[in-house]
């Protein structure tokens, strides 16, 4: 009996062995066709940023076809991204272009709008007449610069800066006043 207790301790040792070398092997499998190839494929998500033309992908030499399906899948969702983004930017380029030409027309409209009473008024036969036609001229005149102060202010991001805009009001309504108002001071309590 106690040579059949020697084998007996002998296959469980080597059984032992073969179950360490089995997960061994396996783990060396998993690693070398499934969790290495995963890494890489998150190294390379990792490193990409927001704006790169597409994913640079390691080649994967491993039979798992899901792990390059999905590094695939990922690349596409990129490229669409970008897509996008760059569609995106062609728009709001559009959309500058468009809002830059209403304004352009705006600020011409305003001024066919000044020159009429202006026109108007050198016509006028009745000083009343022509006082009424320059007051209208003063309103018009103070609507196109506060549209050209808006439109230059919001071209640059800036907010509308409220001092040159009240200066240049207050400048054209002296420029434009009549003369028996010449002598009036300007106050502003802003």
């Amino acid at each position: 009996t106690e040579p059949r207790a020697k084998l007996d301790e002998r296959a469980n040792t080597l059984r032992g062995l073969m179950w360490v070398f089995a997960a061994v092997l396996g783990w060396g499998a998993v690693n070398w066709l499934l969790l290495r190839p995963l890494r890489e494929m998150q190294r390379a998500v990792a490193a990409y940023q927001p704006g790169d033309k597409g994913l640079a992908l390691p080649s994967l030499a491993t039979p798992a076809k899901e792990i390059g399906a999905l590094g695939r899948a990922f690349d596409e969702v990129t490229r669409t991204v970008a897509r996008h983004e760059a569609d995106l930017e062609a728009a709001i380029e559009r959309q500058k272009k468009l809002v830059r030409e209403v304004h352009h027309r705006v600020k011409n409209n305003l001024q066919v709008v000044a020159s009429l009473p202006y026109i108007h008024a050198r016509g006028a036969r009745n000083e009343d007449v022509a006082a009424a036609y320059a007051s209208i001229q003063r309103r018009v005149d103070a609507l196109a610069v506060v549209h050209r102060n808006h439109y230059a202010e919001l071209e640059e991001n800036r907010g509308v800066a409220m001092k040159p805009l009240v200066s240049e009001l207050g400048a054209n309504l002296r420029a434009t006043a009549p003369s028996a108002a010449a002598n009036m001071a300007i106050r502003l309590g802003v």
